[in-house]
């Protein structure tokens, strides 16, 4: 809901990722519960149209996973800084360097070791490194970096001047929450696939 959302990968292509859910420029739909006393000064005071957007206003998606697939969740504190691409060449590099995806001569595919990866201490001595978490650090980083780059042209300066082309010099990230979770599907012994996820 809103200017949240996700990303479906598949070795190193992006398969599906969702749309912004907005009002207008900058201003995403809002889950939000108005009190009776809000309602008051609302009619007194008046002003814009308050946001009043439920759970039934989402989008709802269904995506058949399979094994080695990577689903990244994030707010618009990275969608604003990091366009599609940015994040598929981070997962893509990621899942690559840590083995978890391996480069054959007739494309990608996913390696024995991704269920090893993704265990607790899969990447390291702490039980805390799994290859998910790497992921979801490595993709905070890139967006908090952007969003203090000034002279980066970021998917939301784009947006700026998309929507506002007298200002054709804007430039730079936005500084937003950040928060990403990512998700590998990962088959089991019995051929079942189970998600295993890192915020």
């Amino acid at each position: 809901l809103g200017d949240s959302g996700f990303l479906h990968v598949r070795h190193s292509a992006i398969r599906y990722y969702s749309t912004h859910q907005t009002k207008g420029f900058n201003t995403p739909y809002q889950l939000s519960k108005r009190s009776p006393a809000m309602l008051r000064q609302h009619a007194i005071f008046g002003g814009g149209t308050p946001i009043d957007d439920h759970p039934k206003d989402a989008d709802v998606t269904t995506h058949e996973l399979r094994h080695g697939d990577v689903l990244v969740f994030a707010t618009d504190g990275v969608w604003d800084n990091l366009s599609s691409q940015d994040t598929l060449d981070i997962i893509s590099r990621h899942m690559k360097n840590f083995g978890a995806w391996t480069d054959k001569g007739n494309g990608v595919e996913t390696s024995g070791r991704l269920r090893y990866l993704t265990e607790k201490g899969g990447i390291g001595k702490n039980d805390e490194n799994t290859l998910q978490a790497a992921l979801a650090i490595a993709m905070v980083d890139a967006a908090k970096r952007v969003s203090e780059d000034e002279r980066r042209d970021s998917p939301f300066a784009k947006e700026v001047r998309k929507h506002y082309p007298n200002e054709p010099n804007f430039t730079g990230g936005k500084k937003d929450d950040i928060c990403v979770v990512v998700a590998i599907a990962v088959e089991g012994a019995d051929g079942s696939t189970k998600l295993r996820a890192k915020l």
